[in-house]
C-alpha cells in the first residue's frame, strides 16, 4: 500500500513525500506519506533544505508564514528526516512536475470526448435537429413551453423512436451528422493512447487492443519494464538507499545508519516474468547452468522448500571450465590446464 501509493503521488504529482521516524539509535523505524501539496521546501541562509508540512495545504503555495509563536500553520522537517523521490529532472532536484502538469491539456480533451459522449448516447445516439417554424413567436412563455415538451416527450435514450406530432406548421430538420462523421470514437481512441503515451505504457497493458504491435505478451512486458517501470524503480532504490539507509556524518560523508552497513534496498524486476513461466524458467536454468544460483535458491523462487542435505547449496559449470588461478598454478608447475589444452 505504501509503494502504491507513494508512487501515484511520484506519477501524477511528481514528488512522493514522506516523513521518516528514526529510533534512539538513528535507525529509520517508520515511514509517514505526506501529500506533495502539503510540503514546501525551504532554502537557509546555511544552504540546508528543509521541508515545510502545512496544515492547509493550501497554504502551502502562499507566502512564507512567522515560523514562531501560537499557532504555527506548519511543522518543520528536516532535509535528512523527508524521504523525497523527485519523478521529472527538475531545475532545483528537490521538487519535480508530474504527469499530469505536462498532461493536462491532452487529459482535458479525452474528459471532454468522454463528456460529449455521454451526452451524445445520453440523448439516444439520435443526431440532432431544428423545428422549423413559418414565423417567429414572439411570446417567450409560448416559445420555452413548446422547446420543453419537445425535450420532455423526446430527449433522452428511453424516449427514442417515439412518434413526434408538431402543430401549427411545424416542421423537424434532422441534420445529418453521426458518430463517425464527429469522429467520436477516433478521438476517444487518440485520447486513451495520448495519455498511455505520457505514462510510458503500452496500450495492450490497458486492454487497447486494435494497434497492437509485439509479436509476444513477452515482447511486450519486456518493453513495459523498460520503459517505465525501470525507470521508477531506480529512483525508488536511489532515493532509499541514500536518503533512508545511509546518512551524513560530522565530515558530510554518507555513512550507513545501521551498525551492520550492508543492506541495500532492490526491486528484483525479474519477478515480473512469474506470469510467464516458460521464460522465467529459461533464464534460470542458464543462471544454474553457469552457476550463477544453485537449485535451492531456484527453488525458493518457486516458493518450494529445499532439497534435503548438501544436494540444492551445490553450484554446477560446465565440465571443461576452470577458473584463473588454477590455470595460473597450473603454468607454473610446468602441467596442463584444467581446460585439457597444452599450455
Amino acid at each position: 500500500q505504501f509503494f502504491e501509493l507513494c508512487s501515484l503521488r511520484l506519477v501524477n504529482r511528481g514528488n512522493a513525500f514522506a516523513e521518516i521516524e528514526r529510533n534512539e539509535r538513528d535507525e529509520p523505524i517508520a515511514l509517514w506519506p505526506i501529500h506533495p501539496s502539503r510540503i514546501r521546501p525551504w532554502k537557509l541562509s546555511t544552504g540546508e533544505i528543509e521541508f515545510h508540512v502545512f496544515v492547509n495545504r493550501t497554504q502551502a503555495f502562499g507566502e512564507r508564514p512567522p515560523a514562531s509563536g501560537q499557532g504555527t500553520p506548519y511543522v518543520v522537517v528536516p532535509y535528512r528526516d523527508m524521504l523525497n523521490v523527485c519523478n521529472f529532472p527538475s531545475d532545483d532536484g528537490v521538487t519535480s512536475r508530474g504527469v499530469l502538469a505536462y498532461a493536462r491539456e491532452e487529459m482535458g480533451v479525452a474528459a471532454a470526448s468522454l463528456q460529449y459522449a455521454g451526452s451524445w448516447f445520453g440523448n439516444g445516439a439520435r443526431p440532432s435537429g431544428l423545428i422549423k417554424h413559418k414565423s417567429f413567436i414572439a411570446d417567450e412563455t409560448t416559445r420555452n413551453t413548446f422547446r420543453d415538451d419537445i425535450n420532455r416527450i423526446h430527449g433522452g435514450p428511453e424516449n427514442a423512436n417515439k412518434v413526434g406530432i408538431l402543430w401549427d406548421g411545424a416542421e423537424w430538420q434532422s441534420l445529418q451528422m453521426g458518430p463517425d462523421d464527429a469522429k467520436l470514437m477516433e478521438t476517444r481512441s487518440y485520447g486513451d493512447k495520448a495519455i498511455c503515451r505520457f505514462y510510458n505504457v503500452p496500450p495492450a497493458v490497458v486492454q487497447i487492443f486494435d494497434d497492437y504491435k509485439f509479436a509476444t505478451v513477452d515482447a511486450m512486458m519486456r518493453q513495459f519494464v523498460l520503459t517505465c517501470i525501470r525507470s521508477y524503480a531506480v529512483r525508488w532504490e536511489r532515493a532509499i538507499n541514500s536518503q533512508i539507509l545511509r546518512t551524513r556524518d560530522e565530515r558530510g560523508q554518507l555513512r550507513s545508519v545501521f551498525r551492520d552497513g550492508s543492506f541495500m534496498f532492490e526491486f528484483l524486476l525479474n519477478a515480473l516474468l512469474r506470469g510467464d513461466p516458460k521464460t522465467q524458467a529459461e533464464a534460470n536454468a542458464i543462471l544454474r547452468q553457469w552457476g550463477v544460483i544453485n537449485a535451492n535458491e531456484w527453488r525458493a523462487q518457486e516458493n518450494m522448500n529445499p532439497l534435503p542435505g548438501a544436494a540444492g547449496s551445490t553450484y554446477i559449470v560446465p565440465a571443461n571450465f576452470t577458473t584463473a588461478e588454477r590455470m595460473r598454478a597450473d603454468l607454473a608447475s610446468g602441467g596442463q590446464s584444467s581446460g585439457g589444452a597444452n599450455q
